[in-house]
């Protein structure tokens, strides 16, 4: 599933996180956190980790397609 990048990077700084401290929250590898904002999608399960980590709903971070 697509995410943004740029909202994400944007809660972790409003939420003062590091990509180790989001993985620790969020309950996944910090390559999974690295590896999604590299390549800007990751499973469900894990937008849905995510998104709880930094206390939004998952549709705030998925990027719409047209």
């Amino acid at each position: 599933m697509k995410i943004s990048k740029r909202k994400i990077t944007a809660l972790m700084g409003a939420n003062l996180m590091t990509q180790v401290k989001l993985a620790e929250v969020a309950g996944v590898s910090r390559a999974t956190i690295n590896s999604a904002l590299l390549k800007g999608s990751c499973s469900i399960p894990t937008v849905g980790k995510i998104a709880k980590a930094l206390g939004v709903d998952p549709m705030e971070i998925i990027k719409m397609e047209d």
